[in-house]
């Protein structure tokens, strides 16, 4: 007898797939209906459905001035844009075209650390030339205020290398006559040396001059004045060539010698001159080469927007999406009539 109960209380407590199968049959007509009402849904949302934008966008080069640095900051340029360059483009085009500025938005974006600004915005293909011509408006004010700025610097630049030049060419017409200066000293060495020579031989002249009157003289049984007279004056242009002799090696070991290396050291000075006037000019050079203006990089473009989902893509899912809802809604009317005749019976 328990046994017997026992299986029926398992018979009860389990339910077969049948059952649920004839839940089913037995409201087919709200699963169909579910079906009808998810594909009318998913008609009527793919009918209406506002397709999605073509985007536009714009991309600037921002300028580098000498220090490797864009033209202006980043906050700067954003702040520009902002405030002064797209209300400005939109206002005037606007005006010209005759609806109202707000009709149209453009959005700025400028990648951290980066040298691009990126102009963005979103709009049906019927604004296409309006939005092209906004963009290349906002770039053309953008680069010609960066331009302004590119010039000052790039004039200054220019002055700082001409300049330099202007120093660099004084100093290679002051080299090209050190030659010539040296040239002029040995000019003078070598007239001081014959000077020197003459000198010297006038020196041995005399001396041998005076011997000879001394010799002759020795022979004389008496001296008279005239022969002291000689001798003096003998002496004494002996003694004036010695100190002409003497003044002129000095010029020659000090005067010429300090002159010769005063020159050598204007000449090293001056090289030294040259090379750095040279670096200067290397360097503006340099300067003036990493400099660039500002410039679009891609045009005013229209670009590919988003795919829009396959339609029958979306009534197959909404389809598959009715059959659940159909068949959770057949089980949950089942479930209440069931619990409604328990609480009947009690």
């Amino acid at each position: 007898m328990s046994d017997h109960l026992t299986e029926e209380n398992a018979a009860s407590d389990t339910i077969p797939l049948t059952r649920y199968w004839n839940i089913i049959i037995q409201h087919w007509w709200i699963v169909v209906l579910a079906v009808l009402l998810s594909i009318l849904g998913s008609y009527f949302i793919e009918r209406y459905r506002v397709p999605h934008p073509y985007p536009y966008a714009t991309v600037i080069q921002v300028g580098q001035g000498p220090d490797q640095k864009p033209l202006e900051s980043s906050s700067t340029i954003m702040a520009r844009l902002s405030n002064v360059y797209i209300p400005k483009a939109l206002t005037e085009y606007a005006t010209s075209h005759g609806y109202d500025e707000q009709q149209y938005t453009v959005e700025v974006e400028i990648p951290v650390d980066s040298s691009v600004v990126i102009l963005r915005s979103e709009d049906k293909q019927e604004s296409k030339e309006d939005l092209l011509t906004l963009h290349s408006n906002i770039a053309n004010l953008m680069i010609a205020d960066h331009q302004r700025l590119f010039e000052l610097i790039q004039k200054s630049l220019t002055l700082d290398k001409a300049q330099a030049q202007r120093v660099l060419d004084f100093l290679q017409e002051q080299a090209r006559l050190f030659p010539e200066r040296f040239r002029r000293i040995d000019d003078s060495v070598l007239y001081i040396q014959k000077q020197l020579s003459e000198l010297e031989s006038g020196i041995q002249n005399a001396q041998k001059n005076r011997a000879i009157i001394l010799t002759s003289e020795s022979q004389r049984p008496a001296s008279d004045e005239s022969l002291a007279t000689t001798l003096l004056l003998i002496d004494s242009d002996i003694d004036k060539q010695r100190a002409k002799k003497a003044e002129l090696e000095q010029r020659l070991s000090v005067d010429i010698k300090k002159q010769k290396d005063e020159l050598e050291q204007q000449r090293i000075d001056n090289k030294l001159e040259q090379t750095k006037a040279q670096k200067i000019i290397d360097s503006v050079q340099l300067q003036i080469d990493s400099i660039s203006a500002t410039k679009k990089i891609i045009e005013p473009s229209q670009f590919l927007r988003l795919p829009q989902q396959s339609p029958y893509r979306n009534l197959l899912l909404s389809s598959v999406l009715g059959l659940l809802l159909g068949g959770m809604l057949t089980f949950f009317i089942d479930f209440v009539k069931r619990a409604n005749a328990e609480r009947a019976l009690r």
